[in-house]
């Protein structure tokens, strides 16, 4: 008889074995949640205690809130200081 996992959280695409898939230059929040077999892209900026629980494909984005979703065309780019 094959074991099979249900897993006791509610959060959509929660899996025991699947793990989340996170681009380059990411900057995560402190006590942000990712749940799931998603994917961030690449300089995307997510926002303090978000809960990630869908994928977010386009990059240079900022994303947040509970559940997280886009809030500017920003991302990682509006965190550096580029002025001399």
């Amino acid at each position: 008889m094959q074991n099979s996992y249900v897993c006791k959280h509610r959060y959509r695409g929660c899996s025991k074995n699947k793990a989340p898939k996170l681009g380059d230059g990411i900057y995560i929040g402190p006590g942000v949640k990712i749940f799931g077999e998603i994917e961030i892209a690449d300089n995307i900026a997510i926002g303090a205690n978000s809960v990630v629980n869908k994928s977010f494909l386009t990059p240079n984005k900022t994303i947040g809130n509970i559940p997280a979703r886009e809030i500017s065309d920003k991302g990682t780019l509006g965190l550096m200081n580029l002025s001399k």
